[in-house]
Order: structure tokens, then C-alpha cells, then sequence
């Protein structure tokens, strides 16, 4: 039997992330239970490391465009409208917890789970053997924490993004294998599949955010649109799909969407949006294609009709750092340059141009 104390630990440790407190909390059962033990902490924990993870990533993936995926946008509030970016939102989540408890089983850090016992498969010349990363396990976990079952059409659209997370983390897998043989001959193999790094799964969503995929809803299902009109085939639920429904059918991997996104370009207090006015930008000029980022900064700007606002500036850091015996770091101090690409209002001159060059 759980504690009181290790009950609230849990909770803490659930919602300890700003914006998470509405869904990041036990589930019925295990609130319902006196029997909420150590394994199901150490689960909970999982699930609070993947969400970390998801929004280090989405931050990433995100940070030079005009919507930046704040904090903000992963405070779940069921008023929120299902569009581009909360499809995102939604499956970087579910993507996150499921390769975060995949890894976890396979480290044996959870008692829940173990690493994907594979099967032999003959006739081949090599054959599954060894442990594979417990996908099934983490995808299991992702569902019963992030899907919540309903016809309402937000409902139906936040479950289709987020399997489409937990398919990107099976999309990016890794087949490893190992050789067998006399003298190295590597006459079989034995296989397994490893998650990737995550940011590999970051990078497929980002672009299945790219395309993602306006629908409608119809009969408690979701409808692909076709020259910005409903298709005129429904799907009917409990009926044989025939050849022309199949057409209706979306990949698991799409995102989806329903409503529009609003105007991230100006701030928008009540909604969460900061703008872009303001914002900045760093470029290196050592880096290995200067231009390219002064571009990448400056787009963000033009993206909202803004103007760009660029200082060099002198960066001072600590470099060099040597450990003395005993017991002192040394460093030298390093001065470098950085470019700071701000959006503003108004267009910005040189002036120091135009006084030169009129003496």
C-alpha cells in the first residue's frame, strides 16, 4: 500500500509541469486504488519526462518560425481550437511518451515492462533474435494517458494526431544486426529494432505538419475535404467500407485539422500569443553559412510585414576552461560575434552609411 506521502509525491511529479494539471493526473484506477506503488511512480515519471522532452523539441523544431510553440500551447484547455499547430502539439506529445517509455522498458527502468522479446523467423539469411525497444508497451501507456474516447469531432481529431505520433516513433525505428559465422563470415544475422533519436521523430512530425491535412466530420467520422468541399460519399459507421469510402480513409501518419489557425503574428493576450514584434533572432557569423541564417532570421520578420532591425554584437564567454590541481577550473575569456535580427515596426537605417559617405 502506498503512502500519503508517496501518493502526493506522484502527483508532484505529474504536475509539476506548468500547463499539464487537467491531464497529467493518475488515472480513475490507480486514484480509485490504495495500491499505487513504486513501478506506478516510476511510470509517472516516464510520462513527466516525455512531456519534457516534447517541449524541448517542439521549441526546437519551431523556434525560427512565426508560430514558436510556446509553453503555452501545451496548457490542454478544452476550449482550444483543433488546428495546425494543436495538431502538432498533440502528436509531438504522444510521440514523446511513447519512445520515453519504449526507452525506459528497454533499459529496464520500469517494472512494468521489459525490451520486445522478437521472434525467429527462418529462411531468411538473418533471422530476429535479441531485444527490440518496447514500442508496444510505450504506445499502450501513450493512449491510456493522452486519448480520451469520444464522437465529439476535437475528440476525434486530437486521437488521430496522436497515433500519428506513436506512429512516427515506428516510423523512425532503427533495424540493427548483428553478424554470425566462422571467422567472421557473417553467414546469418541476428536483427532487432531500436528507437531513434528523438529528434529524428521531431523532424517527421514537422513535416507531416507541413502537410497536414484539413478535414471535416460527418456520422462520428472524420472526412478528408476535396476542393475545399465535403466529399459527397459518407462513411457510414458499422457498414462494409466500399471501394469509394476507401478514398475517405486518412493515413495514420497525417496530421490533422480542423479550424484554421489565427493571426500569430500579433499578440493575442487572451489566446496566449506574444507576436512576433519584438522577437529576435541569432545568427553566427562563423557559422558554416552565415547568409543562410541572416535569411532564416530575416523571414520571420517579412512573414509578418515587419521590418528587420540587425546589431553585431560582442559576445563575452568563458573558454579554454583547464582543471588545476587542487582543486581550481581556469578559463579564458573569449569574445565573439553575434548577429541579433530583431522584427520591428518601423524601417531601420544605417545611418552611420549615410553620414560617411555625404562627408
Amino acid at each position: 500500500m502506498m503512502s500519503l506521502q508517496g501518493l502526493i509525491l506522484v502527483l508532484i511529479c505529474i504536475c509539476r509541469i506548468s500547463g499539464f494539471s487537467s491531464i497529467w493526473s493518475l488515472s480513475n484506477a490507480m486514484l480509485a486504488s490504495s495500491q499505487v506503488n513504486e513501478a506506478d511512480l516510476a511510470l509517472s515519471r516516464s510520462v513527466t519526462a516525455g512531456a519534457e522532452l516534447a517541449m524541448a523539441e517542439c521549441t526546437d523544431q519551431f523556434k525560427n518560425n512565426v508560430w514558436n510553440c510556446p509553453i503555452s500551447a501545451f496548457d490542454r484547455k478544452e476550449s482550444a481550437e483543433n488546428n495546425r499547430e494543436t495538431a502538432f502539439v498533440n502528436a509531438i506529445m504522444s510521440a514523446a511518451v511513447t519512445h520515453t517509455i519504449s526507452r525506459n522498458c528497454s533499459e529496464g527502468g520500469l517494472t512494468h515492462c521489459g525490451c520486445e522479446r522478437n521472434g525467429v523467423v527462418s529462411g531468411e539469411s538473418w533471422e530476429w533474435g535479441g531485444c527490440s525497444d518496447n514500442v508496444v508497451f510505450g504506445s499502450l501507456v501513450s493512449k491510456q494517458f493522452l486519448d480520451k474516447l469520444s464522437n465529439e469531432p476535437k475528440t476525434l481529431a486530437n486521437i488521430h494526431n496522436n497515433e500519428a505520433g506513436r506512429v512516427a516513433v515506428k516510423k523512425t525505428m532503427r533495424q540493427l544486426c548483428k553478424c554470425h559465422g566462422v571467422s567472421g563470415s557473417c553467414a546469418t544475422q541476428t536483427c532487432w529494432r531500436q528507437i531513434g533519436n528523438f529528434k529524428e521523430v521531431g523532424t517527421f512530425l514537422k513535416k507531416q505538419y507541413n502537410k497536414a491535412m484539413k478535414v471535416d466530420y460527418s456520422n462520428g467520422v472524420l472526412l478528408k475535404l476535396q476542393n475545399s468541399k465535403i466529399q459527397s460519399n459518407r462513411v457510414e459507421r458499422n457498414r462494409r467500407t466500399s471501394e469509394a469510402e476507401k478514398e475517405l480513409n486518412i493515413k495514420k501518419r497525417k496530421l490533422v485539422f480542423l479550424k484554421p489557425s489565427p493571426n500569430y503574428c500579433r499578440m493575442n493576450p487572451e489566446q496566449g500569443y506574444k507576436g512576433v514584434i519584438g522577437r529576435s533572432c541569432i545568427a553566427d557569423p562563423n557559422s558554416s553559412n552565415p547568409t543562410k541564417d541572416i535569411r532564416t532570421c530575416s523571414q520571420l520578420c517579412h512573414a509578418c510585414g515587419l521590418y528587420v532591425k540587425k546589431q553585431v554584437v560582442d559576445v563575452t564567454t568563458s573558454c579554454n576552461c583547464k582543471f588545476e590541481w587542487c582543486c581550481k577550473i581556469s578559463c579564458q575569456t573569449c569574445h565573439k560575434k553575434q548577429i541579433i535580427i530583431t522584427c520591428v515596426e518601423t524601417p531601420q537605417y544605417d545611418y552611420s552609411y549615410i553620414v560617411s559617405n555625404s562627408t
